[in-house]
């Protein structure tokens, strides 16, 4: 798979990354992919399973074939049957939604239906655990203890809020049941993969229930780096650790907590530049290449002029969750929060093609800036930046059970990005510059209302008033 950007001077950037794994599990696939608005399915069975599939895609629960919107679900044994891991792997699966990878696991951008965003900025998709925001990179993210992993197509605001412009990714935690259950699941793959995972939940007492699990995973590197020799690219490690207790201490009241711990060390990513030489297009100022780009048949990058090279990323993440039917009426009352907190740096070669950019050689005739040794190329930058975030929302929903529904509810969230100048360094051109710190605090009421007119037809209306309030 070969990825495209450019860097303003004509010149495209190609990144490369194999997708053998997945073409090889595609291609061991015999499951069903369930798909509403409409929904369907290849045989009698899959039918009454399509009927029966319970979603949450407008955060209440609804069968799929009643949805009026389009929705791609899987189910934990279609996602085993595909030996689906993660969003890029749904992806593979689901008609409209590409997950991107543009700078390795450090930019993750989900694109439904085409409309993207650019780079690293506000994406048109979210990511959602349980109905809550997950803020961060999503690609390491394991959907080892995922009960179902939901694509909701089209618009989402109303329901899920900032960030879902063009749709929406829910994954659906999986709940302990009534008896004990454990699994361990090891694999062992070229270029040095490796991984081990394993989970054990059951009840603890007869109103709670726990679940605990692990992931290990590694991946040695697929591509040589010419300009490190015996050095390989593209090099991935991540470690995941999950805990959870879900409690129903009366038939009316449910509670959940779940924490979910993520450690994440890549090596640089295998990304090289086409020469504006290679351009075939000239019918504008600015040329550009038509048709199919080849894959980089070779990469360098300068990893040992980087402090710390590569991807690394640790988060620690809280959701909760509370339902509660008052006094067996019906009318339900929700709440959902999650807090994290996540800490990621990433050094690059900017150069991307194993060159040393200086203005002034090995040596400066002057110092612009700083305590400059000219040992370092401002093409080698490294930066760090710590994310804290939060977010509350509460419901009031009536029972779902009447001609008429209706709910309300009120939601404020924070979001606050700050870069940390432990890898701030000094070059030729100067000293490295600290990003802005970012504060996102968004606070938004809703409500929605659905009327079945007749049978088989019903009229709904989704409202949301959201204000952003952004700092920098």
């Amino acid at each position: 798979m070969v990825q495209l950007g450019s860097n303003g001077r004509g010149e495209m950037l190609l990144m490369s990354k194999s997708i053998l794994r997945r073409c090889l599990l595609a291609s061991a696939s015999v499951s069903m992919l369930v798909t509403a608005a409409p929904a369907f399915a290849a045989a009698g069975d899959d039918v009454q399973q399509v009927e029966e599939l319970v979603v949450t895609a407008r955060k209440r629960e609804e069968t799929l074939k009643d949805v009026p919107i389009a929705v791609s679900a899987f189910t934990t044994q279609a996602m085993e049957n595909r030996q689906i891991q993660d969003i890029t792997d749904i992806a593979q699966f689901t008609p409209g939604l590409q997950s991107q990878e543009s700078f390795g696991r450090s930019a993750d951008r989900p694109v439904i239906r085409g409309a993207s965003n650019i780079l690293v900025s506000d994406g048109k998709v979210g990511v959602f655990i349980d109905g809550i925001p997950y803020y961060g990179e999503f690609g390491a993210l394991d959907l080892e203890n995922a009960q179902r992993v939901e694509v909701i197509k089209g618009p989402q605001s109303a329901v899920f809020g900032r960030g879902t412009l063009t749709g929406a990714i829910n994954i659906v935690s999986r709940r302990p049941g009534d008896e004990f259950e454990g699994r361990i699941k090891a694999t062992v793959g070229t270029y040095g993969r490796l991984e081990l995972g394993g989970m054990v939940s059951g009840p603890i007492t007869p109103w709670m229930g726990g679940e605990i699990g692990f992931k290990a995973y590694n991946f040695d590197g697929q591509f040589d780096n010419l300009a490190m020799p015996g050095t390989k690219l593209g090099s991935e490690k991540s470690g995941q650790l999950t805990g959870a207790l879900f409690f129903k201490p009366t038939e009316d009241i449910t509670a959940s907590i779940r924490y979910l711990h993520t450690d994440d060390n890549d090596g640089l990513f295998p990304i090289a530049l086409q020469p504006s030489t290679a351009n075939n297009c000239f019918l504008t100022t600015r040329p550009y290449y038509c048709g199919t780009v080849s894959p980089p048949k070779s990469f360098a990058l300068n990893t040992n002029k980087l402090l710390n090279p590569g991807t690394h990323r640790t988060a620690d993440r809280f959701f909760g969750a509370v339902d509660w039917d008052i006094l067996g009426s019906g009318y339900t009352i929700s709440y959902q929060g999650g807090v994290s907190e996540v800490y990621r740096s990433t050094g690059t070669d900017q150069s991307y093609d194993g060159r040393e950019f200086f203005l002034f050689g090995a040596s400066c005739p002057f110092i612009p800036l700083g305590n400059q040794d000219c040992a370092r190329s401002a093409f080698n930058t490294t930066d760090a930046a710590r994310r804290n975030s939060w977010t509350n929302e509460v419901r009031l929903s009536s029972p779902g059970d009447q001609s008429i529904r209706w709910r309300v509810g009120f939601y404020q969230g924070l979001d606050r990005n700050k870069p940390l100048a432990e890898y701030l360094e000094a070059t030729e051109a100067g000293l490295d510059l600290l990003g802005d710190q970012i504060r996102v605090k968004n606070t938004a009421i809703f409500g929605g209302l659905d009327w079945d007119i007749v049978p088989g037809l019903t009229l709904g209306l989704e409202l949301r008033h959201q204000k952003d309030d952004v700092q920098a």
